[in-house]
């Protein structure tokens, strides 16, 4: 469907696909086909696209600045996207980091075979760490076909 929006896209692209397990690097490949998806709807895309970003050890709980990379920004239709992608269980607490504080109109988390719940505990875990209340992120689960936008004031 020509019109239907970017997101529905994104999630039928996540829903449908072997990405999560597939080839010899499965989270290249995987990025390569969302790339695809965004550029194909007139999307500009960027890979690994740099931030410096503020980190929390945790052991410690020292914060940090460090340099890191999001996975996949695209720009276009007067919104940006953010995108972080983890073919396991979770999102590491860093990329659930990088992405809160990446410019980006529309944050997106996807988990290749983690559970929603699981990943949504640690993503308020990380808002409440950095003081973050005012983003919200959609997290898609891939194995569950499941995904569910997290917002700090809805917790």
């Amino acid at each position: 469907m020509a019109d239907e929006p970017i997101i529905e896209k994104i999630k039928n692209l996540c829903f449908n696909s072997a990405g999560a397990s597939i080839g010899t690097d499965p989270h290249s490949e995987f990025i390569m086909s969302l790339e695809f998806l965004l550029r194909t709807n007139s999307y500009r895309t960027v890979c690994e696209s740099p931030i410096f970003f503020d980190h929390r050890t945790l052991r410690t709980g020292r914060m940090t600045k460090q340099q890191g990379y999001i996975d996949l920004f695209a720009t276009g239709r007067n919104e940006n996207i953010a995108i972080e992608f983890d073919r396991h269980r979770s999102l590491k607490y860093k990329s659930i980091e990088k992405l809160l504080q990446f410019d980006a109109d529309i944050l997106i988390g996807i988990v290749g075979n983690g559970a929603l719940n699981y990943n949504k505990e640690r993503i308020l875990e990380v808002m409440n760490a950095l003081e973050i209340t005012d983003r919200k992120v959609l997290i898609i689960a891939m194995s569950e076909k499941t995904c569910e936008e997290v917002n700090w004031k809805n917790y």
